[in-house]
């Protein structure tokens, strides 16, 4: 594999029988010649198979687009081709150019194209996807058209274009900052329901203003799709509730094959009204579902919901990997502590990645969280972001003293910043952790509490007692300075301290 920055570097190398080649010239600018000698490269690499090149906002216009493509299209054995194309030229003539080479590259299978941030418009979206009806071959497809001043008619367009192609296995559409709405998000769906052989899909929709209904429709679509295996839908600011994520749950929960699945819901307004959430609990008949993240950052998720997901997620009893993030809600200690309790019946978990950042837990709710998470016995690797959760000394013992007798805890990662833990708390965190008899790799961010530096130093003296820490990640922000830091590799025998 080669990979170059410039075009003088590209044409110096022997270049005749690679496969594979990256170009990376964003730092380049082109004139026709410049363009020339980039095409000329291009006719000498008979052999290419995949091709990933990044050109500069400023290298390509009107005048040399047309060269520039037709110079790929005469790689007649490309099979994979990345694009990160940032077209300076007249949007509608550079997308029909690019739409109308593409449709003579007959053997490519994995396409990535990045025109994000360009007003393409709803013409330009029709020039695209009607190149790509004559891209039979494709399995894999990757279009990024965040920004690009799309509306549901354009929408539409695309997804019918899309839909044509009978062989797609994966598809990965960003389409952030358009003009989707509710009538978008339906022909999305529509259109989707038609992919009958799709086993990955990834679809970025955020800041589109699909409200309730777009979301139900778009579920609607997706779990006709039953060979789905991996689906990750991001909607972060799109004016739906409860009522709207519930329905999505539903739809997904019919795709039975599921076995990864992502959803970020971010910063939409889940309203408390827990009797209306149904959302982990409708996932309970994927039984494959081993890995699940969950984006539910800024939604007004109370105590009530709080317990309510975790109701949900106890009984996919198959989990092995959650990421939950319910950062910046209104969760108090009731309310995690019921959580916990129902993680810790999802005894197959290796993975937990938690955050509770600006909740009002305090002690009481770390305590219950750490106590429950004690309970997963299968549970080897754990990030915990507790920031500014009102935590205290007696909060940071018990965590500690929970976590260090966890008995299969390789991996842990506590950010503790902004809380009110003392040195009495340090010294325990430290003492506590060091008695741990399986944890191998540390990281800790305690910066922003009240330790002071002699505070800091026991805490992390106290790491002395691990017989298996092999490596601690302190972090900058907690202030370290060398001396403590040499003394540390000396006495906790580490092999690697960041």
């Amino acid at each position: 594999m080669l990979a170059v920055n410039s075009v003088s570097e590209f044409a110096s190398c022997q270049i005749s029988n690679l496969e594979s080649i990256t170009l990376k010239l964003s730092q380049a600018t082109f004139n026709d010649k410049e363009m020339q000698n980039l095409v000329d490269c291009f006719e000498k690499c008979s052999k290419l198979t995949y091709l990933s090149i990044q050109i500069n906002p400023s290298a390509i216009d009107d005048q040399n687009i047309k060269l520039f493509l037709t110079g790929i299209q005469k790689l007649t054995l490309l099979k994979n081709l990345q694009l990160d194309l940032n077209l300076n030229c007249s949007q509608s003539y550079g997308i029909l150019e690019l739409g109308f080479n593409l449709q003579f590259m007959y053997n490519l299978t994995d396409l990535d194209l990045n025109l994000s941030n360009h007003l393409i418009s709803n013409n330009g979206a029709l020039c695209l996807v009607k190149s790509l009806e004559n891209c039979q071959n494709i399995q894999t497809l990757k279009l990024l058209l965040r920004g690009a001043g799309i509306s549901e008619k354009g929408i539409a367009d695309i997804f019918q274009g899309i839909c044509q192609n009978k062989n797609l296995t994966s598809l990965t559409i960003d389409l952030d900052h358009n003009q989707i709405g509710c009538q978008g998000a339906t022909d999305i769906g529509i259109n989707l329901a038609q992919l009958k052989q799709l086993k990955i899909l990834v679809l970025e929709i955020n800041f589109n203003q699909i409200r309730d209904e777009g979301i139900k429709n778009l579920g609607e679509g997706i779990k006709q799709i039953k060979s789905l295996v991996v689906l990750h839908l991001f909607l972060r600011y799109n004016y739906f509730t409860n009522a709207g994520v519930s329905q999505l749950g539903n739809c997904i929960g019919q795709c039975e094959n599921m076995q990864s699945l992502i959803l970020d819901f971010g910063f939409n307004k889940l309203l408390s009204d827990e009797n209306n959430f149904e959302l982990i609990s409708c996932l309970a008949s994927n039984k494959n579902l081993n890995k699940l993240q969950l984006e539910l950052n800024s939604c007004q998720i109370d105590s009530q919901i709080a317990a309510k997901i975790g109701k949900g997620l106890s009984q996919l009893f198959n989990l092995k990997k959650l990421t939950l993030r319910l950062n910046y809600n209104t969760i108090e200690y009731v309310g995690v502590c019921h959580l916990a309790d129902y993680l810790s019946l999802c005894q197959n978990l290796n993975e937990l990645n938690l955050n509770l950042e600006q909740n009002k837990i305090g002690d009481q709710g770390v305590i219950g969280l750490t106590s429950n998470i004690k309970k997963i016995q299968n549970l080897q690797y754990l990030s915990l972001d507790l920031k500014n959760v009102q935590l205290g000394n007696q909060g940071i013992e018990q965590l500690a003293l929970n976590l260090g007798n966890h008995s299969n805890l390789i991996q842990l990662k506590l950010h503790l910043h902004g809380n009110n833990i003392e040195d009495k708390g340090g010294f325990s965190l430290g003492f506590n952790l060091g008695l741990s008899k399986s944890l191998q790799i540390l990281q800790l961010f305690i910066g922003a509490n009240k330790l002071t530096d002699f505070g800091k130093n026991q805490m992390f003296s106290n790491l002395k007692n691990s017989k298996q820490l092999i490596a601690l990640n302190i972090a900058k922000r907690n202030s370290i300075n060398q001396i403590t830091k040499n003394k540390l590799l000396k006495m906790l025998r580490l092999t690697n301290l960041t």
